[in-house]
C-alpha cells in the first residue's frame, strides 16, 4: 500500500491514473453586481480558508492507496481484511462463492464472491474515499462503508449509487469511463465514485457518515463486481496522551494495512544500523526477503516474511533496530515475540539501563524462539535491537512475529508554538480581509 500527502481532491482517469479536479466557485462572465457580491465573499472564504489551514498546519493529511490504479490490469493485487472483517466476511459474505470464503483480489470477479479491503487506525474528518468498480454481471450488485459486523454502516446499490450525489459539492458522487448513469448498473458501466465519509447522501437508514472511527473502515463490495483499487484520504486522530499502545514488530508486513510487503521492497518496523560489508548508508530500512529461494528456511505464520540487510551477505553481524517512545506512569509493559534467523540471534533493550535477552534456545533458521519480556523499560525512547549472526555463508536474514505492548504509555508531541512565518500568514490574512472589506465596500458604494 502507498501513503502518500495530498492537498488537493483527486479523480481517476480512464487509464487509472489521478488527476486533479476542483469545482468552480463562480462563473467568468459574471461581471455585475451578482458577480461582485459572489466574488466578495469567495474573497471572506479564502481568506477564512487560509486562517484555519496556517492555524492548523500540524495537522497532516495522508492517503492510502489499496491496489494497484491500473484499469483493472491483470495481474491481481492481494487485499486485507482486519480479523473482525475477516471473520464476518467468511460467515456472511461468500456463502455461494464456488472457490474461497476469503475476499476477491483487486481486479479480480468470480460468480457470487465479494471483494473485502480494511483500513486500519484512528480516522479523523475530513475524510475521502476513491474507488473504482466495473459491472461483471450483477446487476443488483451493492456495497457497504463502516466497520464489520456492519451494525453501523452505509450502504447503497451499485444501480442507485450511480445516480447520487455529494450533499456538499452537488457533484454526482461517481464519475463514468465507460457506461452511463441511468440507474441500472449494467454492461460497460466502469465508474470511479468519490465518498465523503464524514458527510454522504443519507442511506435507507439514514446513516450519513462512517467517520470519526477509531476502528479504521471496512470496504465490503457484493458479489460480482471487481474492484481496481481504493484510495482513502483521512486527516489523522489527534495524539491521546497516555492511551494504551500496542506495536507491531512483525517482519515484512506493512503496519497500517498488516498487509504483505512485497519481497525487494522496505521493510517498514526494522532499521539496519549495522553490517559486516557495506551494502549501502546507514541506518536504513531492512529489505522483505523470498524465503522459497532458499528452500530450507522455516516459515512462521502469515503474513510474517523473512527481512535482511544483505541477502547475499558474507558472514559477519548484522544489525536491526526499531524504537518507541514511552510516556511516564506507563503500566503492564510486555515484549513477545517469535524468532527465526540464520544462522542465530541475539536481541537487546536499549535504554538507559540496557539489557540483553537469555533466548533458550538460540533462534535458528529451522528452529524459532519464542519469548516474553516484561521489562525493566523506562519513560522516553526504548529500542529492540535483533543482533544476527551469519556463520555459515549468505544467505542472511531474521523473521519475527511479535509485538510491544504497554498500558497509559502514548507519548504525544510537545504543543507547537507558532513560528514567525505561522504569525505572517495571520498577519496577511486578516490584512487581506480588511483590505477586501474596504475594496468591496467602496465598489458597492460606486455603483448605488
Amino acid at each position: 500500500m502507498q501513503i502518500y500527502q495530498v492537498s488537493v481532491r483527486e479523480r481517476f482517469n480512464d487509464s487509472g491514473t489521478p488527476t486533479r479536479r476542483r469545482k468552480s466557485q463562480f462563473g467568468a462572465a459574471e461581471t455585475g453586481g451578482l458577480g461582485i457580491a459572489r466574488l466578495a465573499r469567495a474573497a471572506r472564504l479564502g481568506v477564512v480558508c487560509v486562517l484555519f489551514a496556517t492555524l492548523s498546519a500540524s495537522s497532516a493529511r495522508a492517503c492510502e492507496i489499496a491496489g494497484d490504479c491500473d484499469a483493472f490490469v491483470l495481474p491481481t493485487e492481494p487485499v486485507f481484511l482486519q480479523p473482525t472483517f475477516a471473520a464476518w466476511f467468511a460467515a456472511n459474505a461468500n456463502q455461494f462463492c464456488d472457490n474461497s470464503a476469503f475476499s476477491l483480489p483487486f481486479d479480480s470477479v468470480d460468480s457470487n464472491c465479494s471483494f473485502g479491503q480494511s483500513f486500519t487506525g484512528c480516522l479523523a474528518c475530513p475524510a475521502e474515499l476513491t474507488m473504482r468498480l466495473k459491472y461483471a454481471g450483477g446487476s443488483n450488485d451493492g456495497m457497504a462503508l463502516g466497520v464489520a459486523p456492519f451494525v453501523t454502516s452505509w450502504s447503497s446499490g451499485l444501480a442507485a449509487l450511480e445516480l447520487l450525489t455529494d450533499p456538499l459539492t452537488s457533484l454526482p458522487l461517481c464519475t463514468h469511463h465507460s457506461g452511463a448513469a441511468d440507474g441500472a448498473w449494467s454492461t460497460n458501466d466502469d465508474m470511479t465514485c468519490v465518498f465523503n465519509l464524514c458527510n454522504l447522501p443519507p442511506d435507507a437508514d439514514g446513516t450519513a457518515a462512517v467517520v470519526p472511527s477509531t476502528g479504521g473502515l471496512d470496504v465490503y463490495v457484493q458479489d460480482d463486481t471487481p474492484v481496481d483499487c481504493i484510495t482513502l484520504c483521512n486527516y489523522e486522530c489527534p495524539c491521546v496522551k497516555n492511551a494504551d499502545i500496542s506495536i507491531d514488530l512483525t517482519t515484512g508486513v506493512n503496519d497500517l494495512t498488516q498487509a504483505p510487503i512485497p519481497f525487494g521492497m522496505p521493510d517498514d518496523t526494522w532499521t539496519v544500523t549495522c553490517e559486516q560489508v557495506p551494502n549501502g548508508s546507514l541506518p536504513r530500512p531492512a529489505t522483505v526477503v523470498d524465503r522459497a529461494i532458499i528452500g530450507v528456511w522455516a516459515d512462521l505464520p502469515a503474513p510474517s516474511e523473512w527481512i535482511s540487510a544483505n541477502f547475499f551477505g558474507p558472514n559477519g553481524d548484522y544489525c536491526y533496530q526499531t524504537c518507541f517512545c514511552l510516556n511516564d506512569g506507563f503500566q503492564n509493559p510486555s515484549l513477545d515475540f517469535t524468532l527465526l534467523a540464520d544462522d542465530t540471534a541475539e536481541v537487546y533493550v536499549h535504554n538507559a539501563l540496557g539489557v540483553g535477552l537469555n533466548l533458550i534456545p538460540p533462534p535458528s533458521f529451522t528452529s524459532p524462539t519464542t519469548y516474553s519480556y516484561q521489562g525493566p523499560f523506562l519513560p522516553g525512547e526504548n529500542c529492540i535491537e535483533v543482533v544476527v549472526h551469519n556463520t555459515g555463508g549468505p544467505p542472511t536474514g531474521f523473521e519475527m512475529t511479535g509485538q510491544f505492548t504497554a498500558d497509559h504509555a502514548q507519548c504525544c508531541p510537545s504543543e507547537e508554538i507558532p513560528t514567525v512565518s505561522t504569525w505572517g500568514l495571520v498577519v496577511l490574512a486578516l490584512l487581506l480581509l480588511t483590505g477586501a472589506k474596504v475594496y468591496f465596500a467602496r465598489r458597492e458604494a460606486a455603483t448605488a
